[in-house]
């Protein structure tokens, strides 16, 4: 049984990752890690830093890790660079490194390029952001309750992103790499995905149907793709 952790957008809950329990493989074990500030954590105040924002994931993801079973991780957008640096912190520690990383709909951390950051942190800007991608969720959105902590998610996670973005951190990735991005997704070019080249020497480039949130829109071939990595990894 093979583990799949996923990480989830800027703002984004990790449950929406549980509709591909339906298509995957039974021998693929999904775990959605939920960040801190929204889903099951809700009343936990966001990160400040990307640093800060691993330390609160590292003990749960290294618990799956020390089952010593093998493991996937698969980052969306802000979730790449999530995992991206995870996957330093588990290689900087020595431990059992994943079998493949899944980045998806974002270039790398070190590709400074300030497109899709909001101009500031008004409540307007950073919606016409979410119009950008995609991905305005109006139910949350309209929400008198929810909508205070979606919106700190958001911030949080736009704070990480213009702090981290330009960094020189370039930790080799050993194991392979696949960079996902939906076909008809306009905030991500393939140069940004071969970008990922800069520290993936094993990489496979996969387009799937949808726009910038494909793997929720299109959540049976993104999951058909996925089911069909692991057998190779497994053969």
């Amino acid at each position: 049984m093979t583990i799949l952790l996923c990480f989830p957008h800027a703002g984004g809950s990790a449950a929406g990752y549980y509709q591909w329990k339906r298509y995957l493989n039974e021998n693929i074990e999904v775990n959605p890690v939920e960040l801190p500030g929204r889903g099951t954590k809700i009343k936990m105040a966001p990160h400040r830093s990307m640093d800060e924002l691993i330390d609160s994931i590292f003990d749960e993801v290294h618990t799956h890790i020390a089952t010593g079973r093998n493991y996937t991780v698969f980052g969306h957008s802000f979730g790449s660079w999530v995992a991206y640096e995870l996957y330093s912190r588990i290689s900087g520690a020595g431990l059992k490194e994943p079998s493949a990383l899944f980045f998806s709909g974002l270039r790398p951390p070190y590709a400074d390029n300030s497109a899709g950051l909001p101009e500031s942190e008004s409540d307007e800007d950073i919606l016409k952001i979410l119009q950008y991608f995609g991905g305005t969720d109006e139910t949350i959105l309209q929400n008198d309750e929810l909508r205070p902590y979606y919106m700190s998610a958001l911030k949080a996670d736009f704070r990480v992103i213009r702090d981290y973005r330009g960094t020189k951190h370039k930790t080799p990735v050993e194991c392979p790499a696949i960079l996902l991005s939906g076909k008809d997704d306009h905030t991500v070019s393939n140069a940004d995905l071969f970008a990922w080249k800069e520290v993936c020497t094993d990489f496979t480039l996969k387009k799937i149907p949808g726009a910038h949130f494909y793997p929720f829109s299109n959540a049976r071939e993104t999951v058909e793709f996925i089911n069909l990595y692991h057998e190779r990894l497994n053969g």
